[in-house]
């Protein structure tokens, strides 16, 4: 089974060493951390070398939203399952994340029991603009 190839974003230094170890640990036959950043615009830059199947990511911080992040990060990145993992927990966040263009949203509260599940539902969606091994152009 091949493992889903993830990229790790937190703005927080120690809690992203504490997810990309706890993610290592305990799901390390399914998921392969291939990279760990502390914003999106570093993780932006490292999407073509990395390539990943899920970004995992807070989009809601004091200077950003997720309304203004999210959709940007659709379209940069249609083939590729949005997971927002958040400190916020109420329903109008995962709501606004959600509508924004995540595919899945789990309170950073909720990590343990939650996390792998979004990952794999993340990584089994094909989105609209995806290139798909039918899709993909035969090298010459």
């Amino acid at each position: 089974m091949k493992r889903i190839r993830l990229l790790l974003v937190d703005n927080h230094r120690i809690f992203l060493r504490l997810a990309a170890d706890f993610l290592r640990e305990h799901c390390s036959g399914e998921v392969a951390v291939v990279g760990t950043v502390q914003n999106v615009q570093e993780g932006l830059a490292l999407v073509d070398a990395l390539h990943p199947d899920v970004v995992v990511f807070d989009p809601f911080s004091p200077t950003r939203s997720a309304k203004a992040i999210l959709p940007f990060l659709r379209a940069a990145l249609p083939g590729v399952g949005l997971v927002v993992l958040s400190a916020r927990r109420e329903g109008v966040y995962r709501r606004a994340a959600l509508a924004a263009g995540a595919d899945e949203f789990v309170p950073k509260a909720d990590i343990v029991a939650e996390l792998l599940p979004a990952i794999r539902r993340a990584a089994g969606r094909v989105r609209p603009g995806a290139v798909t091994e039918e899709k993909k152009p035969h090298a010459r």
